[in-house]
């Protein structure tokens, strides 16, 4: 997967989203590609591939600032602190240190 400026997405990496309010940062904790995936259990991340919610063309956001979506109103479901998108609007802020980089799990 390439963000739009043709570098790599990679696991761990610290991307910029464009919302309606904004840029907001997250990191990238699943490729939907490849199914690789790292602070997801195995659980969920065979959920969020079956079910489509993260597809081929798609990555998991963790938010890594205050969830920009989180709301108060009772009359609302709550948000979960990740967010599945397509690349569109993303863009790479930094890589995670390369000391820090591995330990990916792959989804087969």
């Amino acid at each position: 997967m390439k963000y739009e400026d043709g570098q790599t997405v990679m696991l761990g990496d610290i991307v910029s989203l464009d919302l309606h309010d904004g840029d907001h940062a997250g990191r990238v904790i699943m490729m939907g590609d490849t199914g690789e995936c790292d602070g997801v259990d195995a659980r969920t991340a065979k959920w969020a591939l079956e079910s489509g919610h993260v597809g081929k063309q798609s990555i998991m956001l963790e938010w890594v600032e205050p969830n920009p979506l989180a709301h108060d109103n009772p009359k609302y479901a709550p948000v979960s602190n990740t967010l599945s998108t397509r690349l569109a609007g993303v863009a790479l802020i930094r890589r995670k240190e390369q000391s820090q980089q591995g330990g990916g799990e792959e989804r087969r």
